[in-house]
């Protein structure tokens, strides 16, 4: 197509033109080739000539398929791309090619990158791996496995990640992360489930492990990291917590955080309850030693009580490293001859700050109504 002529017959103005040829066809061979061309004499802001070509081969007994496209611009300028699809050994694979004569800082003049995959069903591996290379030097390298060990009431899998490339960037030149995940069910509401993962950073090893257990009366949890000693956080640091219940309306649980197999903070907590038709009953224990802050370093917080129909117990209790400080309060109604309330109170503590307060301090009351006729 021309739009415009000169002398002569030529084309003079806008031209356009394409081509399209089938190259060869057979049992095992199968190629296309197409060029398109254009050219212009227009002082506009595009090339004034333009030759895009391209050929595609499918090699049918190797399962390969390829697409080359050129493209030369004002007839100096010119850009190579390829693209293979393939299938080989039931590995099928992509690989992708540029070369152009531009700046190559953004795009590297020369590069090459290929991404393949493996897939054994019977193994139940599926593996990846990709490759880019620039002006033929490998600068990005990526290989990823998933392994399913998975069986009847059991799930597993196994993940491997390598990393290296050579940009200059603030990512880890050199990556590696290797981890497994197991989850165990077998009654409803039964489970363990763990997960352990470890991670190299330019050959700097560090470890994360997670564990999560439940069953029908216990819950447990586990969080641990290793990783090399650095200032801002320590090179070993463990949580463990668990919470269960053993008797009818009983309840315990325990906090454990450890840093470099030192014990930083312990928690233990212990409630119950006890229901009867004489009466209710509870308790509340809590135990805390910590090594965080300088004082106090051991707490106990104890909590009990009674309550019947004509009675009420309750009893208090806290230490704090040495000192201690309790508090036991009784009240009770009973009937001779009319109604009597007694009440009887006993504070006691061995705080050296409480100076005002007597060690030992009781008090006891007693309050009568008399029927009268």
């Amino acid at each position: 197509m021309a739009l415009g002529t000169a002398a002569h017959g030529q084309p003079w103005g806008l031209q356009l033109e394409g081509e399209l040829e089938e190259l060869r066809r057979d049992r095992t061979l199968y190629q296309k080739w197409g060029t398109l061309r254009f050219r212009h004499p227009l002082p506009l802001p595009i090339p004034q000539s333009l030759v895009l070509q391209g050929t595609f081969t499918a090699e049918k007994r190797h399962q390969r398929y390829s697409l080359e496209t050129r493209v030369v611009l004002n007839s100096r300028k010119e850009t190579l791309q390829t693209v293979v699809l393939g299938y080989q050994a039931r590995h099928p694979y992509v690989c992708a090619g540029l070369t152009h004569p531009y700046d190559g800082t953004a795009i590297p003049r020369n590069t090459e990158g290929c991404l393949v995959t493996w897939n054994q069903h019977k193994a139940k591996k599926r593996e990846v791996e990709a490759t880019l290379k620039v002006k033929r030097k490998v600068v990005l390298h990526l290989k990823g496995l998933h392994h399913d060990r998975s069986q009847h009431g059991e799930s597993r899998h196994s993940l491997a990640l390598d990393l290296a490339h050579s940009f200059q960037l603030s990512f880890p030149q050199a990556l590696s992360l290797d981890g497994g995940i197991i989850f165990r069910q077998s009654p409803p509401g039964t489970f363990n489930f763990g997960v352990d993962t470890r991670a190299a950073i330019n050959h700097v090893t560090s470890q994360v492990s997670v564990q999560l257990n439940r069953s029908d009366s216990n819950f447990a949890f586990f969080f641990q990291l290793r990783h090399p000693h650095r200032p801002a956080f320590p090179p070993d640091f463990q949580v463990q917590a668990a919470a269960g219940h053993y008797r009818v309306r009983s309840l315990n649980g325990s906090l454990s955080v450890r840093m470099s197999s030192r014990e930083l903070v312990l928690l233990e907590v212990d409630a119950s309850q006890d229901t009867r038709r004489s009466g209710q009953g509870w308790g509340v224990s809590v135990l805390l030693h910590q090594a965080v802050f300088s004082a106090p370093r051991a707490v106990r917080l104890q909590l009990s009580g009674k309550i019947t129909p004509a009675r009420i117990w309750l009893f208090s209790k806290a230490l704090l490293d040495q000192n201690m400080a309790q508090l036991l309060l009784k009240a009770s109604e009973e009937r001779r001859g009319g109604q009597v309330l007694t009440l009887q109170s006993q504070t006691r503590h061995t705080v050296a700050g409480w100076a005002a307060m007597p060690r030992l301090l009781t008090l006891a009351g007693r309050l009568k109504q008399k029927e009268t006729l």
